[in-house]
């Protein structure tokens, strides 16, 4: 899965980590689909319960945030209760966000009720990182999980076109018909069961 965004990433994101930061901090990262990862910070999660549960923050970074053409990467912040005895999670609220940051749509969880964490695999794989039973797809060091979440929109950019050395003839391009013009789609509203099977 992923395997080759994955090396991309990594070098990335160790070039924002050695751009003379001595302040990168380490995150875990996970894989969910060939179109996601979940980002999730070690340092912030929460012990409750006596240790049975465990509530952590999670960022999962979408290459298309609406699951339709044309593609529109973002990210969604969500808050999570894990039970690592039950193997149950339940989500308390959660934020979706454009790649510049806009926010798209936030929800705060009214049943909060408790549910299998084999529902998704981003569930499973969130959960056995926080529960101290995986590493997920490896540790990653990053200045903030802002940068990493940037990082992470960017390996999905196509690569820049090179310019030719200066001097050298400008390449010939056949000539092209006129494209016909494309009608624009009509906008749709981004919905919970969008962001939230």
């Amino acid at each position: 899965m992923m395997r080759h965004t994955a090396p991309l990433l990594l070098a990335a994101a160790v070039s924002i980590t050695t751009a003379g930061s001595a302040h990168a901090r380490n995150f875990v990262l996970t894989d969910v689909s060939p179109g996601a990862w979940t980002v999730i910070d070690p340092e912030g999660i929460e012990t409750m319960g006596g240790g049975v549960v465990r509530r952590a923050w999670s960022v999962q970074v979408l290459r298309n945030i609406l699951s339709q053409p044309p593609e529109q990467p973002g990210y969604v912040r969500t808050l999570t209760d894990y039970d690592c005895e039950r193997r149950e999670f339940r989500w308390r609220e959660f934020s979706a966000f454009t790649r510049s940051g806009e926010t798209l749509v936030t929800k705060q969880n009214p049943a909060y009720g408790w549910e299998s964490v084999t529902k998704g695999p981003d569930t499973l794989g969130a959960y056995q990182v926080v529960c101290g039973q995986s590493l997920g797809r490896g540790i990653i060091s990053a200045e903030s999980v802002a940068k990493l979440v940037i990082t992470i929109m960017a390996s999905w950019d196509p690569p820049a076109a090179k310019s030719p050395p200066k001097g050298a003839p400008a390449a010939r391009t056949p000539p092209t018909k006129p494209a016909a013009k494309a009608k624009p789609e009509p906008v749709r509203q981004l919905s919970t069961r969008d962001l939230w099977p």
